[in-house]
């Protein structure tokens, strides 16, 4: 910061007057080889950064069931406001879930 009237605080979760955010867009389209089983699967994403830019556990593509081969996503865009440039991580996340099987011994 060049003027002596403003000042920046990288702790700080409100962003500084003047600065104009960017946009990261990310689109997860598809997963190869996430697991040879028969299970449900999604991506989670994340993107780490000054407090301003930090997003977590907001982003998250629908599951795909019975396809942890090659599932397809194909979901919207997850679009991320960043304030401050440099420095940020991406990260995508695979999770799985099994589904509850069905008893056929009447238990």
């Amino acid at each position: 910061m060049r003027r002596p009237d403003r000042t920046f605080d990288p702790f700080s979760e409100t962003p500084v007057d003047g600065v104009i955010a960017a946009t990261c867009s990310v689109q997860v389209i598809s997963g190869q080889f996430l697991s040879d089983k028969k299970i449900g699967t999604y991506v989670e994403v994340d993107m780490y950064g000054l407090p301003t830019d930090t997003i977590r556990k907001e982003f998250r593509t629908r599951m795909v069931m019975n396809n942890g081969l090659n599932p397809v996503y194909n979901d919207e865009s997850f679009v991320f406001r960043k304030d401050y440039s440099g420095g940020d991580l991406l990260k995508l996340g695979r999770e799985h879930g099994y589904l509850p099987q069905r008893s056929t011994s009447g238990i």
